[in-house]
Formats: structure tokens, C-alpha cells, sequence
């Protein structure tokens, strides 16, 4: 080609550069002339046509081959390199796949790298790629570029008969080119990383909990080629857990088969080298019997006591029996079983109460209705103190989820022609706005029922950027498809803030209450005035709504957090509950 062909880009494909490695920096200079735009004329002054460059990288180990990828070899500048993920120890070679068009071979091979396996510029007058061959000793990256030329003959002061296909741009300069001419390259680039370890996680499981009680990793060695990793575990007991089965599964979370044999036969290869076998256990929980003794004209709990049981696992069953004992100054009124969600399970007076209790619900209550007689004062409530009320103090401003910012770029366009013709080119500058919105909605379950219950809130969202606006000087069209480079975090807190005040036994329940984030929505944290740890909101039983005059009470919820930059996203949701009833219509239910 007789000039040099530096790897230096220009601002348009600098973002081809950013991650492969070549020793030079961006260039912020432009040529004058562009190869793609000069014809290249034959021996009978007919316009030729230019040959196409195209190769491909053979990836081997121990002689065999493991993958094949070839170069790209179209005209899209904005396309990225085509890659090639090795291990250390393979061996990379090529193949030559470049097309002479109009004549009869190719002449020269332009063929460089850049990277990890070193820099090399040079132009060869015999097919290179044949003999081209790394071994991959260690991590890193190369990219690879060819540029051909066809041994077409060409008329007096005509240019070289050179490709010009290609996603990879850059200068060249000569006396006959002094401000430089845009050449091309087909590309491609090889991603080298150490040879993976073979690995099993190994997880015990507490499935109701939800939670890993034990944990440990069984290291199988370095992946050597694309050989198979095979291996056994057995799988022994736990004190304290029954034994259900396993899965076994891949880092990305696909199960890829389930069983409860004992020895479980796990195979790894290097493109899956890791994989986790989680074991499913059921804990062995103590059934207990909770006791309230209730006031029922007062809707007070007079005195409770705990009723230990033996232990149970899944489905296994026992029961618990009590008789209910004789309050002074009260009449006897019967009895309703509770289960922690809130509902009865069951009703009435005889005597024992034989409550039955398994795995799944390992502790109820057993609510005692006792009436006073007459003239008799009610005893104090252990029900908790009355308690107070806590400031609410809510985020302030535009709530709206919305987030707005600016970002620039530029490109080079056609303007006109010098006076021999060629082409003249200028800067054209863009500044794009851009638009994140944080989209939520919370689901209220139930929104209607009696106060002194709960009610669970969860809420869900999703985050989308848009481009709303492209103000270019000269051409408002580029850049329309453009993506941010800003990076848009998702929101981080949820926080729900409620009028009402509710005191009980346990203590009394805070106005705002922190959400806790799950991948892309926010659940109630376990309420410190449940007996059971639910994740509800409570209502106290003085809260106003009927049967016959239902009254809605809003509340409100806010999303924060994450955002652009150093702006958070705020968005505000409304939700309303509505009473229609207390719960001492009911058979003695509480806030459970």
C-alpha cells in the first residue's frame, strides 16, 4: 500500500477502540479524502472493482478444533469486533477467505495486530495467514486487521486496487495524501482467559425459612481443553432436619434436573464449570399452644400463657390438649381456635380443647371468651401499653419518578467540495437529552377488611430510558437510535408512611416503615407487632368504618434511591384500605 496505515480513529469509531487493545490513542484530527469514495480505474480505464478482505480464526487444542469465528467484512463502522472466547493453552491459526472480485488473485496481505500476543505492522506479498499461529499462553486481548489487495492491473496514476470493506477505520498519509485518507480493515479480536476452575457449591437448604443453614465448595481442579469434569457426592444427614431431595443447578440459575437419591453424579465442562447443588431440608420446629383468656365485652386480653408440644416436621401431626380455666369475677363463654394468619380454624364450648398441630401451622391459638358478671370491673389488659404517636417527615419536591439529562457527541459530515473536487467534511455536534422514568404501582392485600387486622403491600417497578430529544447544528437525524452512556441505577428504599397509630402487647407500630428490596419490587419487612412475625400493617381496632358506613384511610408510599449521577429517582404512590367492621365482630381474632 506503500503508506503507513497507523491504527489511529477517529471520534466516530473510537467507541470500536475502548475495548480491544492497539497502541494508538483516539485521533482528533480528520482526513481530507475517504478510499471508499476513489475509484480505482483498470488498465482500459474502466472502473475496477476493489477486492473484499475477509479472514478467519481457528481456535484448537490439543489439534482439535474447538471453535471457528470469522471476521467482519461489511461496511457498518458501528458494528462491533466480532470475538473469540480462548482459554491459556489453546492455539489460535487462520484462514484466508478474502475475494480478489475483478482480478485473478490476491497480490498483497496488510495483516496486523494489536495486543496481549504483541503489535505487528507489515504489508506481504505472500498469503501470511497461512502460516500465522499463537500459542495462548497467557490472559488478555489482540485484535486482528486485514486489509488485501488484488493484483489487478490498474491505469497510469490510478490507485491501488485495495479493499476498502471493512468496521475498522484509519489515517494514512503521503506526499500524494498529506491530510491523510481513510483506509479500512476487516476485524476481528480473540478474549483470552485462564483455563476455568471446576467447581460445587454445595448448599443446605432450611426450604421453609427460605435460607442456607450450611455451605461449602468442593474444588475439582483447573478445566483442561473441553475435557468433562465428572464427580460424586453423598449426601448425609443433619441433626436437627429431615432430608427431602436436591437440585442441581447452574450459576444462572436454571435447574437442570432434581432427584433424593443419596449420591448425586454432577458433570462440568469448561463452558459451564461451575455448578451448585442445593439440598433441600425440613427443620424439626416445637408446637406450642398460645392461650389468651379474653375480656369479651372490653375486647382486652386478660392474661395469656404458652402450651409447649413435641416436635414435628412437614407434615407429620400431634395435638396439644388444654381445658379452659375459671376466671373470677367471669363467665365461661367457649372458645375459637386462631391460626397466625388470622382466621379460625374453629369454635365452641366443650371441655378439653384438643388443638391439632403439624409442620405447616406448628403453633395456633386458643382464644377464651369469658364475660363479666355483673357489677365486676374488668382486670387490667396485658395487651401493651397505649402508647404514642411518631412524627411523620416525608420526602419533599416533585415526586413524579422522572429523570432528566443532557449528553454530547459529534460526527463528520459531507460539505461541499474543494475546488479538485474531493470532498469537504465538517464537525457536527449533538446535544441529546434523555428521559428516565421509574414506573411503580403497589398491590394492597386485603384492601378491605375490619380494623385491628393487617394488610400486606407489595410494590413493583421497572425503569425505562427513552430518548426525547436530538439537537444537532447541521443534521438532526444522526444519533436518533442513539443509547445513553450515563448509567441509570434502579431505586434503592421504599418507605410506606400511615396516619393511624397501633399499640399492642409487643409494642407500638412506626408511622414509616422501611420496604425491603427484592430484584425489582419492595415487600413489608416482618412487623415487630405480630405475634408471628407477618408482613403486614396493622390497624388498631379503634379505627373508624362500619359494616353499614365503610371509611377509607389512604396512605401513602414513596420509592427513592439510585437514579443518574448524583440525582435520585422520588416517586410517590397513594393506596387506600377500607373499614368496614372491627375484629370484635369476629371470634376473637387479634392482630396476628
Amino acid at each position: 500500500m506503500n503508506i503507513r496505515k497507523t491504527l489511529t480513529v477517529v471520534a466516530m469509531t473510537a467507541v470500536f477502540l475502548c475495548s480491544i487493545s492497539v497502541s494508538a490513542d483516539v485521533c482528533k484530527e480528520y482526513a481530507t479524502d475517504d478510499y471508499r469514495d476513489q475509484p480505482v480505474w483498470n488498465q482500459y480505464g474502466e472502473v475496477g472493482a476493489k477486492p473484499i478482505a475477509k479472514f478467519r480464526i481457528i481456535r484448537s487444542r490439543n489439534g482439535e478444533v474447538k471453535d471457528i469465528l470469522e471476521s467482519y467484512s461489511d461496511n457498518d463502522l458501528y458494528s462491533d469486533f466480532p470475538a473469540m472466547q480462548c482459554y491459556v493453552g489453546d492455539t489460535i491459526t487462520f484462514e484466508d477467505l478474502s475475494s480478489p472480485t475483478d482480478g485473478s488473485g490476491i497480490k498483497t496481505w496488510d495483516f496486523q495486530y494489536y495486543g496481549t500476543l504483541g503489535d505487528s505492522y507489515q504489508e506481504y506479498n505472500y498469503n501470511i495467514l497461512e502460516s500465522a499461529r499463537f500459542e495462548l499462553t497467557e490472559p488478555g486481548e489482540t485484535a486482528f486487521f486485514l486489509c488485501v489487495k488484488s493484483n489487478l492491473p490498474v491505469k497510469v496514476g490510478s490507485l491501488d486496487p485495495w479493499s476498502d470493506n471493512g468496521n475498522h477505520q484509519a489515517i494514512g498519509k503521503n506526499k500524494w495524501f498529506p491530510n491523510g485518507m481513510y483506509w479500512y480493515f476487516a476485524t476481528a479480536r480473540v478474549i483470552v482467559n485462564a483455563a476455568p476452575e471446576a467447581k460445587v457449591n454445595l448448599k443446605y437448604w432450611d426450604v421453609p425459612n427460605n435460607k442456607v443453614f450450611y455451605e461449602e465448595q468442593r474444588n475439582l481442579g483447573e478445566m483442561l481443553g473441553d475435557n468433562i469434569i465428572k464427580t460424586n457426592i453423598h449426601i448425609t444427614d443433619w441433626e436437627g432436619y429431615e432430608y427431602s431431595g436436591w437440585n442441581v443447578q447452574t450459576e444462572d440459575g436454571d435447574i437442570q434436573y432434581t432427584g433424593d437419591v443419596r449420591d448425586v453424579d454432577i458433570e462440568l465442562a469448561p463452558w459451564v464449570p461451575v455448578k451448585n447443588l442445593n439440598v433441600e431440608y425440613y427443620p424439626y420446629v416445637d408446637t406450642e399452644l398460645r392461650v389468651r383468656y379474653w375480656d369479651s365485652e372490653a375486647g382486652r386480653i386478660m392474661s395469656e400463657e404458652t402450651v409447649q408440644g413435641e416436635q414435628v416436621v412437614r407434615d407429620k401431626k400431634t395435638t396439644i390438649s388444654y381445658t379452659p380455666q375459671d376466671v373470677e369475677g367471669y363467665d365461661y363463654g367457649g372458645w375459637s381456635v386462631q391460626l397466625p394468619d388470622s382466621s379460625i380454624e374453629g369454635t365452641g364450648e366443650e371441655k378439653p380443647v384438643v388443638v391439632g398441630l403439624d409442620g405447616t401451622y406448628p403453633i395456633k391459638y386458643l382464644n377464651i371468651k369469658c364475660y363479666p358478671k355483673d357489677g365486676t370491673k374488668p382486670p387490667p389488659s396485658t395487651g401493651g401499653s397505649t402508647g404514642g404517636s411518631d412524627d411523620i417527615i416525608k420526602p419533599s419536591g416533585e415526586c413524579d419518578g422522572e429523570i432528566e439529562w443532557t449528553e454530547t457527541d459529534s460526527h463528520r459530515v459531507r460539505n461541499g467540495s474543494y475546488s479538485d473536487g474531493t470532498p469537504r467534511y465538517r464537525t457536527c455536534y449533538h446535544i441529546f437529552t434523555y428521559r428516565a422514568t421509574l414506573s411503580a404501582d403497589a398491590t394492597v392485600t386485603p384492601s378491605t377488611f375490619k380494623s385491628g387486622y393487617g394488610f400486606e403491600t407489595k410494590v413493583n417497578y421497572s425503569v425505562k430510558t427513552k430518548l426525547v430529544d436530538n439537537d444537532g447544528d447541521y443534521c438532526s437525524s444522526w444519533g436518533n437510535s442513539r443509547s445513553a452512556i450515563k448509567k441509570v441505577k434502579d431505586p434503592t428504599k421504599a418507605t410506606v408512611y400511615i396516619p393511624w397509630s397501633m399499640t399492642n402487647r409487643l409494642g407500638t407500630q412506626s408511622k414509616s416503615i422501611a420496604m425491603e428490596k427484592s430484584g425489582k419490587s419492595f415487600q413489608l419487612p416482618k412487623s415487630p407487632v405480630s405475634e408471628t412475625g407477618a408482613r403486614k400493617i396493622y390497624t388498631d381496632v379503634s379505627l373508624a368504618g362500619t359494616k353499614e358506613e365503610p371509611v377509607n384511610h389512604s396512605f401513602e408510599i414513596y420509592i427513592s434511591g439510585g437514579g443518574v449521577g448524583s440525582i435520585e429517582f422520588c416517586k410517590k404512590l397513594s393506596k387506600t384500605i377500607t373499614i368496614n367492621g372491627d375484629m370484635f365482630e369476629d371470634d376473637f381474632s387479634g392482630a396476628d
